[in-house]
């Protein structure tokens, strides 16, 4: 069976993506203050304002000052402000002290943005370079975990306020951008998941583990990941409630799952409970 054509295959589609995806960052930021902005709450968490001037260094820096004719920088000294940790690119600021940066201002971050997503935008619509658009396409998966980072730092900016603001008051968050996701068709039936090492576990870095596909049947048993503390093997559909899954231990019955949520075995750990659904 032939691959589907990538949505980026077609003509214009990544530079509709790279202008979706910039767009997103900058509505996610829309319901902030100047101030919330600024704010680093501790040393693991960076400013808004630092997050969407340092994806934009991503871009200015891999893409365009590799690419661009004449590449001028927007400003010299942004390569080590919005640095992050690329040590082979140069020095970066502290991360700790990224919330002293008072200056630029938020406003001058969005025309840093807009000026680079110019630039992209031409340099996109004049190149055929297949590395070209695998750098963007990198950039914008990079900015994509941005986005996630965004809201996680500024939920726990907010948090350290007394008067408990809220980021946004009604759902959604912010406009979401229309996606461009193909769907491939699989057979039903488990599918292993996962990566073969030991790793954090809400994530995929941890041990492999089975899954069932959508199209799979309803009755298609439930298969666990290994673990290094025996392994969880439910009967049936598994454990069915957090409370039952904490004492599905040692092959005993969960109380009030009913009779099918048997887990043979051990789920002690988090990696082992996940599976006992």
């Amino acid at each position: 069976m032939n691959p589907l054509p990538r949505p980026q295959d077609e003509p214009g589609a990544l530079a509709r993506r790279y202008a979706q995806v910039r767009a997103q960052s900058l509505l996610l930021a829309e319901p902030l203050t100047e101030a919330d902005a600024q704010v680093q709450s501790m040393p693991d968490v960076s400013p808004t304002k630092w997050h969407l001037a340092h994806v934009t260094w991503f871009f200015e820096t891999f893409v365009l000052e590799r690419h661009e004719r004449a590449f001028k920088p927007f400003h010299p000294r942004y390569r080590v402000l919005f640095n992050s940790y690329y040590n082979q690119v140069g020095e970066q600021h502290p991360r700790a002290q990224r919330g002293l940066v008072s200056r630029p201002s938020l406003a001058e971050v969005r025309a840093y943005r807009a000026q680079v997503d110019q630039r992209v935008a031409a340099l996109l619509a004049t190149s055929h370079d297949p590395a070209i658009d695998a750098l963007v396409e990198l950039g914008l998966q990079h900015e994509q975990q941005h986005q996630e980072l965004l809201l996680t730092d500024i939920k726990h900016v907010l948090s350290c306020n007394p008067l408990a603001p809220v980021y946004r008051p009604s759902w959604p968050l912010a406009a979401v951008a229309p996606s461009s996701t193909l769907w491939v068709e699989h057979e039903g039936g488990p599918v292993e998941v996962g990566h073969d090492g030991p790793g954090f576990a809400f994530d995929n870095e941890g041990p492999r583990h089975w899954s069932r596909t959508a199209n799979g049947p309803s009755s298609s048993p439930t298969v666990a990941m290994p673990s290094r503390a025996g392994g969880c093997r439910p009967a049936g559909t598994g454990c069915a409630s957090k409370a039952s899954r904490r004492r599905c231990t040692g092959g005993a019955t969960a109380t009030g799952a009913g009779p099918a949520s048997q887990c043979m075995g051990r789920c002690r750990s988090i990696r082992t409970r996940r599976s006992c659904t």
